[in-house]
């Protein structure tokens, strides 16, 4: 360090003696100005120019936040919790990864050390009994593996518009969870992420989620309200399994495939729509669905009935242009798979 001093001080003596104007000797006069403005984690620019002639040189400005009332008046980002744990990603972000003590009962996840959180980390939040309410930035892409699972205080939580992908038992347990709406971003809901969310009433997936993990809102018996987005292709195995308050659902166009037990225990679905995309309703999908009346399929004509995943072909099936013989159907067609075309 005093090596580098001595240096630095020897090289400043230097600049003082440049040619100024053609003049020998002559000390530079400089004037600054911010040519950028530093903005979040974008450096800026200041600019020094000498007054008595052409010379001039730039300085970086480090890049910082503007933090007030706990959000950036630039990003709009929160400004991260104190006390939660991260891992630091190769392009300098940052992945939350846990959280002290897990006393708290509110937190943010968006700016830490002027960088942003991108991601929340396989199980950074599980068991957090005290958590109530979650702030998640619109700088984080993915949520991971049984991130909040067993969070039973966990009322709400605003997935933002740039998450692009929720990990397997995400929410799983999160009993007091009682809305959730899964924007456009989304493109996967894994495998049981709201598995058991018994205080979930209505659901909103997105329309670029291509498909509906296997038991994703298993158990959840008090939803009553799914709008499944026009991107989704397949209904995985009992992904609304024992949702025992559903009574309506509306399949869109978009999926092909609904599996086995989706519906399964559905006791008070009463009416279904089935989009025209459907050619495969698997094994037991609407299993004991006993107030099951009205099922309407938009293309109701070259279905066939067979008792095994991989046959070609089957019994075919006339009458499914009526809803209620379409229900009577589905009600009791234990042990089987539907197939079209």
């Amino acid at each position: 360090m005093k090596r580098f001093l001595i240096f630095l001080a020897f090289t400043l003596s230097l600049l003082s003696l440049v040619s100024c104007g053609g003049e020998q000797n002559c000390e530079h006069s400089f004037i600054s100005s911010v040519t950028k403005e530093p903005i979040c984690i974008e450096v800026g620019e200041q600019l020094y120019t000498c007054s008595k002639c052409e010379y001039s040189y730039t300085e970086a400005i480090a890049a910082n936040h503007n933090i007030e009332n706990g959000f950036c008046t630039e990003c709009k980002l929160p400004e991260s919790t104190p006390g939660l744990k991260y891992s630091k990603n190769a392009d300098g972000t940052y992945t939350v990864t846990g959280i002290g003590d897990c006393q708290e009962t509110s937190i943010s996840i968006g700016i830490y050390e002027d960088s942003y959180v991108t991601s929340i980390g396989n199980y950074a939040f599980e068991y957090c009994t005290r958590l109530t309410s979650v702030t998640i930035g619109n700088s984080v892409t993915s949520i991971g593996e049984y991130a909040f699972w067993n969070c039973t205080s966990l009322k709400s939580v605003t997935i933002p518009n740039s998450v692009k992908s929720i990990g397997e038992c995400a929410f799983r347990d999160c009993t007091s969870l009682t809305s959730v709406t899964i924007p456009d971003s989304v493109t996967s809901i894994g495998d049981a992420a709201f598995y058991d969310c018994t205080s979930l009433t209505s659901v909103t997936i997105g329309n670029s989620v291509t498909r509906i993990g296997n038991w994703a809102f298993y158990g959840c018996n008090s939803l009553t309200s799914v709008t499944i987005g026009n991107s989704v292709t397949s209904i995985g195995s009992s992904a609304f399994r024992g949702c025992t308050s559903l009574a309506s659902v509306t399949i869109p166009n978009s999926v092909t495939t609904i599996e086995d037990y989706a519906f399964g225990y559905c006791r008070s679905l009463t009416s279904v729509t089935i989009g025209n995309g459907v050619t495969s309703i698997g094994y037991d999908a609407f299993y004991r669905c006993t107030s099951l009346t009205s099922v309407t399929f938009e293309n109701p004509d070259g279905w066939w009935v067979a008792s095994s995943s991989d046959a070609t072909s089957g019994t075919s099936i006339t009458g499914l242009s009526d809803a209620s013989t379409a229900a009577e159907y589905l009600r009791s067609n234990d042990g089987y798979y539907l197939r079209r075309g």
